[in-house]
């Protein structure tokens, strides 16, 4: 009965162990990277809404876009100085529209002086809003989330304020990334899902094999990334919500790059790829400059292209648009002339 008693105590000591070093493993591992997408859950009053935050870059400075998705779905972009991130004590919690460049607050990230004074002592003074109060660490937690499509949890510090509000704060203890989990002090904001590219390709270099198998694919594999994110931010983001099953739509317009990409519930729907273009800056496209699938490119005229493809009916996405429906593409030519209409425009779709 001893022996028992000894094995049994044993291997409580050593399951306690264990989850301690996976904690700590978690606290380790957990880092945002560019090219993630934090979805927030917000409540605000009455208004119950999605925060969508894309992270562009982590270090020295933090930028992201983010996106509230309602009927008007309104978007910017916040960069964080590097001495924001190293030492401010206030926060930017209101999401004006446009561009913002904080030097002296901080927004979903705390800064690291906030970060260590909460690790090492135990609390800290900060400014949410327009009121400094002073916040004390109460425990830490293992707090629920989806990360790419599974369940996880990421360890963080639970933290309250000490006065009659108990404003509360969850901070993912992520020494580099210490992004704020949750919140909730007069309105909430809690993190639900997390979702991440694998890597962001250096360029923009696809076969026409690869480009006719883009749609179906997610937003975050790499090559579909590559494509709605591209170096430079050249893309016009049109985000179109409906709250219901049809979820929300993107629609990325790169008119340089000479494409643009629809995007329904992170997968990517179609694809289309344009010649040259000149009209106003609304109409005008600049040459897709890479590889097209079955042999096509821009300089052949539909004869040509029909001795490629064969045939099709006309279809009434737009005029002179013909639908292969086996190939999974719409070609749309410069006219209905058979002689000497060029390749205008190439869409396809999964």
């Amino acid at each position: 009965m001893k022996n028992s008693m000894k094995k049994l105590f044993l291997a409580a000591a050593i399951l306690m162990m264990l989850n301690g070093i996976t904690n700590l493993a978690a606290a380790q591992d957990f880092r945002v990277t560019p090219g993630m997408t934090l979805k927030y859950n917000v409540t605000d009053g009455e208004a119950k809404y999605q925060l969508w935050v894309m992270v562009h870059d982590v270090l020295p400075e933090v930028t992201f876009s983010w996106l509230i998705l309602n009927d008007k779905c309104p978007q910017g972009h916040i960069k964080i100085s590097a001495d924001a991130w190293r030492t401010a004590d206030k926060q930017n919690n209101l999401f004006d529209p446009g561009y913002q460049k904080l030097s002296e607050q901080t927004c979903i990230w705390v800064s690291q002086y906030v970060f260590a004074s909460l690790k090492n002592n135990g609390d800290v003074k900060m400014t949410p809003d327009q009121n400094e109060k002073h916040y004390v660490r109460k425990d830490y937690q293992d707090f629920p989330v989806k990360i790419n499509g599974t369940a996880a949890t990421i360890h963080c510090m639970h933290v309250e304020s000490d006065d009659a509000t108990k404003d509360q704060f969850f901070i993912a203890d992520a020494k580099q990334t210490p992004i704020i989990l949750k919140m909730n002090f007069g309105f909430s904001m809690e993190l639900f899902e997390i979702n991440s590219v694998a890597r962001i390709l250096p360029a923009l270099n696809l076969k026409g094999t690869e480009l006719l198998a883009l749609p179906g694919k997610s937003l975050y594999d790499p090559q579909v990334y590559s494509f709605t994110h591209p170096v430079g931010d050249s893309c016009d983001f049109i985000p179109i919500y409906k709250p219901t099953k049809e979820g929300v739509t993107f629609i990325y317009k790169c008119q340089a790059n000479g494409y643009q990409a629809s995007v329904m519930n992170d997968v990517l729907g179609s694809l289309e790829v344009y010649n040259t273009i000149k009209g106003d800056d609304d109409l005008s496209w600049t040459k897709y400059p890479g590889e097209l699938p079955y042999g096509l490119t821009f300089d052949l005229k539909r004869e040509a292209i029909e001795k490629l493809l064969g045939t099709s009916a006309k279809t009434s996405i737009r005029p002179n648009s013909y639908e292969y429906l086996d190939k999974h593409i719409i070609v749309t030519y410069t006219s209905d002339d058979v002689k000497k209409a060029k390749l205008k425009i190439l869409t396809i779709y999964k």
